[in-house]
C-alpha cells in the first residue's frame, strides 16, 4: 500500500484514515486473486467547507471495488470493469481537465455492460487524480 502514499499526502489523509484504509486494502486482497494497481477515495466539500470522504475504491486491472462510506461502514462490493464501460458522462466546474485548483469539482458517472454504475466525484486537487483514474479505467475499458 505504500504506493498510494504520494495520494494519501495529495488529500492530506491522516494516520487514523490510513490505518482504516489499510484494513479494507488487505481484506480485499485477500479475498482477490488480482493485484490491486490503484485506489481512489470520493471527496466533497461540507456546509462547513470541509472535505468528507466518502466511497474508497481500489482498482485492479479486470475489477474495481467500493467501500461505501469506509471510514464508518463495513460494506464493500466488487465489480468486473474490463472492457465493460457501456457509458460515461462527466461533470466538471471550475475545472479545464489538466490542472485542478481548490475550486474544482469533477463527477464521473459511468455504467457498466450489467445493470452496475460507478459514480466518482472530487473536489481540488483529487480532480486531477479523478481524470487520471478515468482516463487509466474508464475510457480504457470502453465496449461501446
Amino acid at each position: 500500500m505504500e504506493q498510494f502514499e504520494r495520494y494519501f499526502n495529495v488529500l492530506g489523509i491522516d494516520a487514523t484514515k490510513r490505518m482504516r484504509i489499510r484494513v479494507i486494502f488487505d481484506f480485499y486482497k485477500s479475498i482477490s486473486e488480482d493485484e490491486i494497481i490503484d485506489i481512489f477515495i470520493n471527496t466533497r466539500i461540507n456546509k462547513d467547507s470541509e472535505t468528507v470522504f466518502d466511497s474508497l475504491f481500489f482498482f485492479t486491472e479486470k475489477s474495481v471495488m467500493e467501500a461505501k462510506s469506509f471510514l464508518t461502514k463495513d460494506q464493500f462490493d466488487l465489480d468486473f470493469l474490463k472492457e465493460r464501460v457501456a457509458y460515461w458522462e462527466i461533470t466538471k466546474e471550475n475545472y479545464d481537465f489538466e490542472n485542478a485548483t481548490a475550486d474544482s469539482r469533477l463527477s464521473i458517472f459511468a455504467k457498466l455492460k450489467r445493470p452496475s454504475v460507478l459514480n466518482l466525484t472530487a473536489e481540488g486537487n483529487n480532480c486531477d487524480e479523478l481524470r487520471r483514474i478515468f482516463k487509466k479505467f474508464i475510457v480504457a475499458n470502453q465496449n461501446i
